[in-house]
């Protein structure tokens, strides 16, 4: 008994130490947990299922498009809402740098409560508890939580079911950071 607890200790300190990563999969309709450890190994603790989202694949490219963005944000302390309408909520950072340099358009794109979403990620409350909590535990200790979102797993055989997509040159430009975390 002693020894299984010594390792759940070890477990729960490990996870807690290292620094989340969130990455959401839209043609899966997940939201996954990776750790990325101190010698910058990833991996996966846990999956969330997406209950609501809109759009469908390809990036969000203006205000009102309905759609969910695709690409690398961040979640800080101030992106954090634990007084939002749908429970709790965090906001993934969109639009980033890049979409401003393609002069995409939109806001207050969220993870959050509820079961409701237009152009957002939602998954329900007791899930966005869970995720929230350790979502802040993260950017306690280092200040932010990183978080990409892909059409789908962007694999060669992924990307050549979807060659003809309007979006394939930019699910190229994606790719390399899908497969740094995926390649561990």
């Amino acid at each position: 008994m002693f020894k299984y607890m010594l390792v759940a200790i070890f477990f729960l300190t490990s996870v807690f130490a290292d620094q989340a990563y969130l990455r959401i999969i839209k043609n899966e309709k997940i939201i996954e947990v990776w750790y990325k450890d101190a010698q910058n190994q990833y991996y996966l603790s846990d999956i969330y299922p997406i209950c609501a989202m809109s759009g469908k694949l390809g990036p969000k490219t203006r205000s009102g498009d309905k759609q969910a963005p695709e690409g690398s944000y961040r979640i800080t302390k101030k992106d954090l809402n634990p007084y939002s309408k749908y429970h709790l909520s965090m906001n993934v950072g969109y639009p980033n740098s890049y979409d401003r340099s393609l002069g995409r358009t939109g806001s207050y794109i969220m993870i959050h409560g509820g079961c409701k979403s237009i152009g957002c990620f939602a998954i329900g409350d007791d899930q966005i508890e869970e995720l929230y909590r350790l979502v802040k535990r993260s950017i306690e200790k280092y200040g932010y939580v990183d978080v990409d979102i892909y059409p789908f797993r962007i694999t060669e055989e992924n990307l050549v079911l979807h060659s003809d997509n309007e979006w394939i040159w930019f699910w190229k430009q994606l790719q390399k950071s899908y497969l740094k975390v995926s390649m561990n």
